[in-house]
């Protein structure tokens, strides 16, 4: 794991000290005593609604959010929506400490390509908390390297190919900064790996 989504999690952490599980008793999951013994698919549907309460997903939401980063019992989408669907009560710190970390996922992934899942399926997942793409396409805006251009080419030709991309998003990476990007791109790797790639959203790209 990245440093930087490694200090992120410890954050979400922190964030939520005050809230860990086991400093209530009168709810059911309040009461677990080891959360890892779990299956996430079957208790995050029913975390909040059937089993315990909205502050049992507080107290949960690091776990909830480490196992979706750190393993695969967990989609990140999944983790991101529930959260998102009791957290109007919570503070702006714990809110904006699940958004830190999305973007600290979200800077890794264009940090190299491929990722461990396309930039269309990350901002998919990350959509779920209810914010908009600004923040996040701000950062792919400033990261000015390779893979990030290789991502961009790629949701171009995913959304050309049908992929559902949010009208926000793909307004951005068909405006004029992000055409000529990806142009660029193709004329300074044209000689490496992924240039047909690059050359193939260049191709589908308005002039």
């Amino acid at each position: 794991m990245e440093p930087e989504v490694t200090s992120a999690l410890w954050d979400v952490e922190a964030a939520f000290v005050a809230h860990r599980v086991g400093g209530r008793r009168d709810t059911p999951t309040a009461s677990l005593v080891r959360v890892d013994d779990v299956d996430p698919a079957v208790l995050v549907p029913a975390l909040g609604v059937t089993a315990g309460d909205a502050e049992d997903v507080r107290a949960l939401t690091p776990w909830l959010l480490r196992t979706a980063v750190t393993t695969d019992r967990l989609h990140l989408a999944t983790a991101l929506d529930h959260i998102a669907s009791f957290w109007h009560g919570w503070t702006h710190t714990q809110r904006e400490a699940v958004r830190d970390l999305v973007a600290a996922l979200w800077r890794t992934l264009l940090d190299r390509h491929p990722g461990e899942v396309s930039a269309v399926a990350f901002l998919r997942a990350a959509a779920a908390l209810g914010d908009g793409p600004e923040r996040l396409l701000a950062i792919w805006e400033y990261k000015d390297i390779a893979s990030a251009d290789h991502h961009l080419a790629d949701l171009v030709v995913d959304a050309f190919s049908g992929a559902r991309v949010h009208p926000e998003v793909l307004a951005w990476a068909l405006a004029p900064p992000q055409r000529e990007r990806v142009r660029r791109a193709f004329a300074r790797d044209g000689d490496e790996p992924w240039a047909a790639d690059l050359a193939a959203a260049s191709a589908l790209l308005p002039d």
